[in-house]
């Protein structure tokens, strides 16, 4: 590895890939599997990182970083992930610590945190707790106010007046980076009888309080991530000032189910990063491997299990844009965008990530197979992926109480809707800023993925022509997802509405719904971008999009047998990519680098 990059932190985004590119480029998989098996922080590549500046890339430009088009912050948590999963999450987590604040901290507070981060300090995100899981409104963390004098207060009434701040006590566990981190945005009960507006965000930092008011916990031995400071921190009265209130009182709940918007998109980013990384061990595997006198790509079922993996990817890879690309002209939508996100994107690359194990055999437990690492680290490291900021069920949950919004109710669509969709799906499409006051709890005029579904596979029809076999196939499957949306929407009003004892047959609809929502996303990013992109095999014959609608079908429980010459075709796609050095893609212009939601970043 490089050992000293001390390079201008003034540069562009695309710069700053590039030189990233090149950091990571000198990474050695040997020593990263190294760092694995001692259960060591990755140290000495998060100081490389943070002198190349990549932690501005978490901070909204008007503060000094260089968050204003969030796919941007998105390919760089990718471009970690696909060298180490560990790297990125001890890295990235400081976007995670911090976006509650972007999201309703005031001025000063945002640009104190903003400071802390473009100067490398970490970030951590104290929202779990040891027997809470993921129940947040159980939490036991308190945050009681007090006056001037040290005595309790009233934190509803006179805050801000006779309120001169909070005493913090409790624990916080399984944190990332809790340890390691200078500062902790906290989550605290600040008004008893655990309902949604008892709870407020706190942002701390651990070197103004006393050191005998709080410790931090051992790290936990992990199965995956090894190395990542996956700790805990306790509170003993702690005192903080009235300034670390994060947004208003009793607000702290809302304000974390906003930011969550934003995290769980990101984590999508992990995902695919990790799949890239999978896909070319196994890739470079499958066209290496010789049996009998013949390459094991040469076997139709080896070359078939490869390029149902390389469908799933670009199904996520299409999905993920979307919804990234939402946040900035549809953060309304971004609720259910997120949480479809959030359980479709890690769960099918987990899946994934199986069949390629089983493909490898015992070689996928082997170092030293090529020069990319093992899968196995890859598979069981991307395993926490899911469980990150709010776990599959938890995402299941949200769209399951969205039903009647999704798919119960009709929602005119304005001609600025329909433009920002066509934005969200829009490669080359300039992006306005991000406005996280728009965030919303709900999808008040529903999805757009779902309401334009039916018309957009009229649209594909008249694009394609149903006399060739491969498009044949991507119209099957489209009309596969208009009838799937459309039979969930009867089912699920028979469904009760217990909040608590939720039925398995709605989880069951909620996966589905997902499914179908990565479907329309695919379609959109198809339509809108065709006319873009190269005559290759990938964009001009539709075959990407019946790799991708393969996929989301596979999701929702329907198996349709890809086309022979479709296989083939994804197999000499995807190896070609591969060979020129470029990570597994939709947007891969041969022979101009490496193209990632529409920039050059070879």
């Amino acid at each position: 590895m490089t050992a000293d990059l001390d390079l201008d932190h003034a540069v562009s985004v695309d710069e700053l890939e590039h030189r990233l590119a090149a950091l990571l480029a000198s990474v050695d998989a040997a020593d990263v599997e190294d760092l694995d098996d001692a259960d060591e922080f990755p140290t000495e590549l998060t100081e490389a990182l943070n002198r190349l500046g990549v932690q501005r890339c978490y901070v909204p430009t008007r503060f000094g970083g260089l968050l204003d088009d969030y796919p941007d912050a998105g390919r760089i948590v990718r471009s970690l992930a696909r060298t180490d999963v560990t790297l990125a999450v001890a890295h990235g987590k400081t976007f995670l610590g911090a976006v509650s604040a972007w999201v309703a901290g005031n001025d000063e507070q945002r640009q104190q945190l903003a400071d802390l981060v473009c100067e490398g300090k970490q970030v951590s995100w104290g929202l779990t707790e040891r027997s809470r899981g993921s129940d947040l409104l159980s939490g036991d963390v308190h945050a009681d106010a007090i006056d001037v004098h040290g005595h309790a207060t009233d934190a509803r009434v006179g805050f801000g007046q006779d309120a001169d701040g909070f005493l913090l006590h409790g624990e916080k566990w399984l944190i990332n980076n809790a340890t390691r981190g200078h500062a902790v945005c906290v989550l605290a009960r600040t008004r008893d009888g655990g309902s949604a507006r008892g709870y407020s965000l706190f942002l701390v930092e651990k070197s103004e309080l006393g050191a005998a008011t709080f410790g931090t916990l051992p790290k936990e031995l992990t199965h995956g991530i090894r190395g990542a400071d996956i700790s805990g921190i306790t509170f003993d009265r702690a005192y903080v000032p009235a300034s670390a209130l994060v947004g208003r009182e009793g607000h702290g709940l809302e304000i974390v189910l906003k930011a969550l918007q934003l995290t769980r998109t990101m984590c999508c980013y992990l995902s695919l990063g990790a799949s890239d990384h999978a896909l070319a061990i196994t890739g470079r595997f499958v066209r290496d491997r010789v049996l009998y006198g013949r390459t094991l790509g040469d076997l139709p079922a080896a070359r078939t299990v490869l390029v149902e993996s390389f469908g799933a990817h670009l199904l996520a890879e299409a999905l993920t844009t979307v919804a990234a690309r939402s946040m900035h002209v549809l953060p309304g939508e971004q609720s259910c965008l997120a949480a479809a996100s959030k359980y479709l994107v890690p769960s099918t690359i987990e899946s994934t990530m199986i069949d390629l194990r089983r493909l490898m055999g015992a070689r996928s437990l082997l170092s030293g197979i090529g020069t990319e690492g093992t899968l196995y680290k890859v598979e069981r490291d991307h395993r926490i992926v899911s469980l990150f900021d709010g776990n599959t069920v938890v995402n299941l949950n949200t769209l399951i109480s969205q039903f009647s919004v999704l798919l119960w109710k009709k929602h005119a669509r304005t001609a600025e809707d329909q433009h920002n969709l066509r934005v969200s799906a829009s490669i080359g499409a300039p992006l306005p800023a991000l406005d996280l006051d728009r965030l919303s709890l709900i999808p008040r005029r529903g999805l757009g993925l779902l309401s334009v579904l039916a018309e957009s596979v009229r649209e594909l029809d008249k694009a394609l022509d149903s006399r060739d076999s491969g498009h044949a196939f991507v119209l099957d499957c489209a009309q596969e997802l208009v009838h799937t949306v459309e039979t969930l929407s009867e089912e699920t009003r028979l469904l009760g509405r217990d909040p608590v004892e939720v039925p398995t047959a709605a989880f069951v609809a909620a996966e589905q719904l997902a499914a179908c929502i990565a479907g329309s996303a695919a379609i959109q990013i198809y339509l809108n971008n065709r006319a873009d992109m190269p005559s290759d095999a990938l964009w001009s014959d539709a075959l990407w999009l019946q790799l991708a609608l393969h996929t989301a079908l596979a999701r929702i429980g329907i198996r349709r047998p890809l086309p022979l010459d479709s296989v083939d075709a994804g197999y000499r796609v995807l190896l070609d990519q591969l060979g020129r050095h470029s990570h597994p893609t939709l947007f891969d212009v041969p022979g101009s680098g490496n193209v990632d939601d529409g920039r050059v970043i070879a």
